[in-house]
């Protein structure tokens, strides 16, 4: 039974003869570059009629047609990408594998996405802000991500505590005496 694969990635081009091949194959029968950051930049910028700045990684070669091209095309011109740090080779992919009997599965290929440099993140960027609280819509949109991250890292935090109290208890077995009743 040959499974179908949807895919997704943030903007990079298929720069491996394999993914090419997969497409060309129509083997892939789904794509959509962006990222939750890049998508909520866009909308952001939409929503409150301001401009945002994306800071990050881009992929240096960026063909016509793939998705990573037709998701620059898209995005609002109120997003300012002149301060993306290029690099060679695709920054990221996430494959979703589905079945035909609709089971899936994820796969994720970090490529260049971690590889961002300080020296990219130019100071002068945020030089421009009036210090002061955020504006309703930039607190409409942080609140959410906020919350997600402040969850996140309760959760990582009891896994953390979790896995502690497993060790001790495992460490401590062998000191233990069986009692005799």
């Amino acid at each position: 039974m040959r499974s179908s694969l949807s895919i997704c990635w943030p903007v990079c081009s298929p720069s491996c003869k394999e993914l090419d091949e997969l497409l060309s194959n129509k083997q892939i029968v789904y794509e959509f570059a962006g990222g939750t950051v890049g998508n909520t930049l866009h909308n952001y910028s939409l929503l409150a009629d301001d401009a945002s700045i994306l800071l990050g990684v881009m992929s240096e070669e960026i063909r016509l047609g793939t998705s990573g091209y037709r998701y620059l095309s898209n995005t609002s011109s109120r997003v300012n990408l002149d301060h993306l740090q290029p690099v060679d080779g695709p920054i990221g992919r996430c494959f979703a594998l589905v079945t035909p009997d609709g089971e899936r599965t994820f796969a994720i290929y970090a490529g260049q996405m971690n590889e961002l440099r300080a020296e990219s993140i130019p100071p002068e960027v945020f030089a421009a802000r009036q210090p002061g609280p955020l504006d309703a819509a930039s607190q409409a949109l942080l609140a959410p991500l906020l919350e997600k991250a402040a969850l996140t890292l309760a959760i990582n935090d009891a896994w953390m505590m979790l896995a502690v109290v497993t060790a001790v208890v495992l460490i401590s077995l062998p000191f233990c005496r069986k009692s005799v009743v």
